[in-house]
């Protein structure tokens, strides 16, 4: 079976891009101007907490110009672009459509979430991947709003060639 490509979404990840380095020049700006501690404490925990999510659509909007895909599937493993996870075919139990805070995810449910926290090395990151997996009760989510495509099309790309590889 040939390896199969989903790029990103150009409109949603430069979009994405935009908002993100908004954010990044707002904050920074807040930052520097901003001469009470109890306010500088907050933006920080903010750039902090919503600094994941921008880092994200930053490394998206690079891999995008750099021609890489969002997703890729080969005979062994599903491999996010985005988050630099690869789940080998044999760990995945269940892969469908979740509904988390208004946006849509292709969500996995694996043997062991050790799988997906090994490959984090950012413990903030990590953090935020346990919180998802305790809230949604799904192992690992990608973010389907910047890839191209219809999500339910996505859905059965991906369902579809899991369903399809050998799990020896």
């Amino acid at each position: 079976m040939d390896d199969k490509k989903i790029s990103y979404s150009p409109f949603n990840t430069t979009f994405n891009f935009i908002v993100a380095i908004g954010f990044v020049i707002l904050l920074t700006v807040l930052v520097t101007q901003v001469h009470k501690t109890a306010a500088i404490v907050f933006v920080l925990a903010l750039f902090i907490i919503a600094g994941q999510s921008m880092f994200m659509f930053i490394k998206s909007f690079v891999l995008f110009i750099q021609k890489k895909p969002a997703i890729l599937l080969t005979q062994e493993c599903f491999v996010d672009n985005s988050m630099g996870i690869k789940i080998s075919w044999t760990d995945i139990i269940d892969i469908s459509i979740y509904n988390f805070n208004g946006r849509i995810f292709l969500a996995f449910s694996l043997t062991d979430n050790s799988i997906i926290y090994s490959q984090v090395l950012n413990p903030i990151q990590n953090l935020f991947l346990r919180l998802n997996a305790a809230l949604s009760k799904k192992s690992f989510m990608t973010n389907l709003s910047f890839l191209q495509g219809k999500n339910q099309d996505i859905f059965e790309i991906v369902n579809g060639y899991y369903q399809s590889v050998p799990k020896n």
